[in-house]
């Protein structure tokens, strides 16, 4: 909660040094799995990051405090440059590089989600790989294009499902009029500029992450077994099972919960070179992404290049 006692929904716990996190629900309350030793990690927009050392605890109360950034440092991104936030009049929302580092995301938008204030980011479905609906701008309008522009590295796009987030350095969101104008009719439902890695002189650098996760359904419906629905419907009609229907369904005991339902299983693997020379930079990334949902047909795989 915060320093009012108010609930704070939608922020991030994450478990210090591996990419295990979640996020509170609309009570504040999470669940989480982190060794004894480990060290919690919680963050949310407009407030101070925490760090609590668990020391076998299992059960943590958090206080977040209202960040008193200084805006003398933020540096935004505005379409045509950056500017220093203090600097700037513009509606613009800058989302840290933590919210790309410390979160098993599979794309840009679940990077925006909770980080952004005032932008609106919701999944289509809870299959792995829907696509998310961003609204930064006319919510409320019926035949307008409501989906922000993106613009990656200077170029203009409206699909922005194959770039992988541990490839983005810096992403500013444009939400008003004013910051909107240099792109004109494109950027009237916002704009999203994205910024990726990219090489240093003299400086060559590997880098590889992973991260693996599981998921399961919250809970299982309780069911009756054979015996105990045969007790029942005899109950309302000793006549709807017969001798012969007795005989043929005695033993058979399906759970279709366990036919359908499976621990979801999600693996990660991030691998960038990067360097340059005073001449010239370069980057290249690979990354594999493989989702498994808590339904035993459904399944992802993503790969992306850069």
């Amino acid at each position: 909660m915060d320093e009012n006692g108010l609930f704070v929904p939608g922020a991030t716990i994450a478990v210090k040094g591996t990419k295990v996190a979640t996020s509170t629900d609309f009570d504040g309350s999470f669940k989480i799995k982190a060794p004894s030793n480990g060290t919690l990690v919680v963050s949310f927009i407009g407030y101070s990051t925490i760090q609590e050392l668990i020391n076998g605890r299992t059960k943590i109360d958090f206080k977040l405090k209202t960040q008193s950034q200084d805006l003398h440092e933020v540096v935004i991104n505005v379409g045509y440059g950056t500017q220093r936030m203090k600097n700037s009049t513009n509606a613009v929302v800058k989302v840290k590089s933590e919210a790309f580092e410390n979160r098993p995301i599979i794309s840009v938008a679940q990077a925006i989600q909770g980080n952004a204030a005032g932008i609106n980011v919701v999944q289509t479905s809870g299959k792995p790989g829907s696509s998310f609906d961003v609204r930064i701008r006319g919510l409320s309008s019926i035949n307008s294009e409501n989906s922000p522009l993106y613009v990656v590295d200077g170029i203009q796009t409206k699909d922005i499902s194959g770039i992988n987030a541990e490839d983005i350095v810096d992403l500013s969101i444009l939400k008003d009029a004013t910051a909107t104008a240099i792109y004109g009719v494109n950027g009237s439902s916002g704009v999203v500029i994205i910024t990726t890695k990219k090489g240093k002189s003299n400086k060559n650098d590997f880098q590889f992450s992973s991260y693996l996760g599981f998921s399961k359904a919250v809970s299982n419906v309780d069911v009756l077994n054979l015996t105990d629905y045969k007790t029942l419907i005899t109950e309302i009609n000793p006549n709807y099972l017969t001798t012969a229907n007795d005989a043929k369904y005695a033993g058979k005991n399906t759970n279709w919960q366990d036919e359908i339902l499976k621990t979801g299983i999600d693996q990660n693997y991030n691998f960038s070179y990067a360097g340059g020379t005073d001449k010239i930079k370069f980057y290249g990334a690979l990354g594999y992404q493989k989702v498994e949902g808590i339904i035993k047909t459904i399944r992802l795989m993503i790969f992306s290049l850069i």
